[in-house]
């Protein structure tokens, strides 16, 4: 029988954790990554922490190094771009970008994760010390920059998800930090009353910050922002959004959303039966409503690679007699029925985090959508380190369905967010989480958890 061969485009979450659950379960399948970058296998999300000290050493970041990959016979070419794939005759197109030339290689089976990168603002093109964070490489930058040019004062463009860790960094690295959004809505994966909070929060940190503002020039070290105000700086940091790096397939059989996203289905499939897709460049589904979403964070693209690697290992997807796809050994693996986008972030010792579709798309849902708010302490009240906590839960009235919810406080956020991702992903409603039974002592919870009050409310809404 023939060796299968395996070609993987891009690295990090994606690639290299299919290269490695694949080579786990099939010690003989040939398997070769291309990544047009440095590094291979990194803890991407990780990489803000070496900027304020958390992380001690950047070698902690390094999840494999490309000599463990050869260690397990698993062939790594780096600074090698995919420019071209051709699905009819199975072959993807490499530019070496370290000699120049360009070679072919054959596949048996494609796995695409070629990942995002960030967005760049025209503004800033040709100004020195302006960084964005995507890459081991982009940290290596800055952290060069931050000890050698004995930076003081760093302006941070934007308020996505990497610009607010950065600044969280910043700040603890002890710098001073001014923050400049182009609107008055910071933070725009939640609500805007939760966003002011976090706002307040921020400005206590001692961050400078210009709302409704955009930079109109970069000047050596002097900043002019779009409402007059000229900053003096040291260090621009950028973080305005990111896009799919899938140009290399526009010209492809492989489908391309309008953003340039690739649709996959459940079994991570494209719209090319031996080509698969995981990662931040992929767009799948909610799992609670029919709508797409691109969900680019890791929890995401370990799943699928896990998947990805079964179903290579077991011959790839075939129709089963009933017209569904399945495995073709017949192995029980259970696909990715559709996402939540669960995610949190901490700023400081204030933590938001949220689960469900997005703000934005509730108001566009055809749902009787209602609404619960809640706050409550964190544990029974009369604990001295009892703190507040915040939560919308947004729902279906006349089935309960848990469509979205968003928390903040200082603490136990993320116990419910997990909690509430728990009881959607398992079909449960607003309307059992009265008698969800949780772990109580005076310093955990309170006998009537914050999960337990918003079922009471949702309850006496009915």
């Amino acid at each position: 029988m023939k060796l299968q061969k395996v070609v993987i485009i891009g690295g990090v979450a994606g690639g290299a954790t299919t290269a490695a659950q694949l080579r786990r379960i099939n010690p003989d399948i040939e398997i070769t990554i291309y990544d047009k970058h440095r590094d291979v296998s990194f803890a991407n999300c990780g990489l803000p922490y070496l900027i304020s000290g958390e992380v001690k050493s950047r070698d902690h970041l390094i999840a494999y190094t490309k000599e463990k990959f050869v260690q397990k016979h698993i062939d790594v070419r780096t600074y090698h771009e995919v420019i071209d794939v051709d699905t009819t005759n199975n072959k993807v197109v490499v530019k070496n970008l370290t000699t120049n030339t360009v070679m072919e290689d054959v596949y048996d089976y494609l796995v695409v994760s070629p990942g995002a990168h960030p967005n760049q603002l025209a503004v800033f093109e040709g100004a020195k010390n302006v960084h964005s964070l995507h890459k081991l490489e982009d940290l290596d930058d800055i952290m060069h920059n931050l000890i050698l040019d004995e930076v003081v004062h760093v302006l941070v463009v934007g308020t996505g998800f990497v610009s607010l860790e950065v600044l969280e960094s910043l700040v603890l690295r002890g710098l001073k930090v001014s923050l400049v959004h182009r609107s008055t809505h910071i933070y725009s994966v939640i609500e805007k009353d939760y966003a002011d909070e976090l706002l307040i929060h921020l400005k206590e940190r001692g961050v400078d910050v210009y709302l409704d503002a955009e930079v109109e020039k970069a000047d050596g070290d002097v900043v002019t922002l779009s409402n007059g105000n000229t900053l003096n700086v040291d260090m621009i940091f950028t973080g305005v959004g990111i896009s799919p790096s899938t140009g290399f397939l526009s010209d492809t059989n492989i489908e391309l959303s309008e953003r340039g996203h690739i649709p996959i289905n459940e079994w991570c499939q494209t719209n090319v039966q031996n080509v698969f897709a995981l990662g931040d460049a992929v767009e799948s589904r909610y799992l609670h409503v029919d709508e797409r979403v691109n969900v680019a964070l890791a929890w995401p693209a370990h799943r699928m690679a896990y998947l990805i690697a079964q179903i290579i290992d077991g011959g790839g997807m075939v129709k089963s007699g009933d017209g569904r796809l399945a495995i073709a050994d017949g192995r029980d693996a259970t696909p990715v029925k559709g996402l939540l986008g669960a995610q949190i972030i901490r700023m400081f010792d204030f933590h938001i985090g949220s689960v469900g579709v997005s703000h934005k798309l509730i108001n566009n849902l055809d749902m009787d959508v209602e609404v619960i708010e809640h706050s409550q302490r964190n544990m029974a009240g009369y604990m001295p380190e009892s703190r507040k906590i915040h939560v919308k839960v947004y729902y279906e009235k006349s089935t309960g369905k848990i469509l979205r919810a968003v928390s903040m406080g200082e603490d136990k956020v993320d116990k419910l967010i997990d909690t509430l991702a728990a009881v959607m992903k398992f079909g449960g409603t607003v309307y059992d989480l009265n008698d969800l039974e949780p772990a109580y002592a005076p310093s955990f919870s309170s006998p009537k958890s914050v999960v337990n009050m918003i079922g009471y409310k949702a309850l006496g809404k009915r």
